[in-house]
């Protein structure tokens, strides 16, 4: 039976910032790395875990750090997700492309997922992101 992973177990295992609830969650992780239990992690949750570990008033990590956090929630064998690839190629991005958000590197990620399908956005650093990449992303600005 798959189990819907929910953002607050996924932040008390990997910040460990409170000893009954990160314990608890680090057993359920051990169950999902061996891949004794599944559960799917949805897109949501991906991007409040990502938000919640970049947040200056919170974990305030880095991207580095955050995106090898991302990287080893989603290569768990245990957890399934609809769009893993997407999902890495967004961690990817976020690594290197600081003028954009993790929702920006998602849209990047579909963009390039549906083949260089346009990005409908105000937001100019899309324009940025296709200047330095061997895949341009082009940003349709409304109206």
């Amino acid at each position: 039976m798959v189990e819907i992973l929910d953002t607050n177990l996924i932040i008390r295992h990997l910040t460990e910032d409170n000893l009954d609830q990160s314990r608890r969650a680090r057993s359920i992780f051990l169950e999902i790395e061996s891949g004794a239990r599944e559960v799917y992690l949805s897109e949501a949750v991906l991007v409040e875990t990502a938000q919640v570990l970049a947040s200056k008033a919170l974990y305030n990590l880095s991207r580095d750090e955050m995106c090898t956090d991302l990287a080893y929630l989603l290569a768990l064998r245990g957890v399934s997700c609809s769009h893993r690839r997407a999902y890495q190629r967004a961690t990817e991005l976020y690594r290197t492309a600081s003028h954009l958000s993790f929702v920006d590197c998602l849209c990047v990620a579909h963009a390039e997922r549906f083949g260089a399908a346009p990005v409908l956005s105000f937001d100019r650093g899309f324009d940025r992101r296709s200047l330095h990449s061997e895949t341009p992303v082009r940003r349709v600005e409304p109206g």
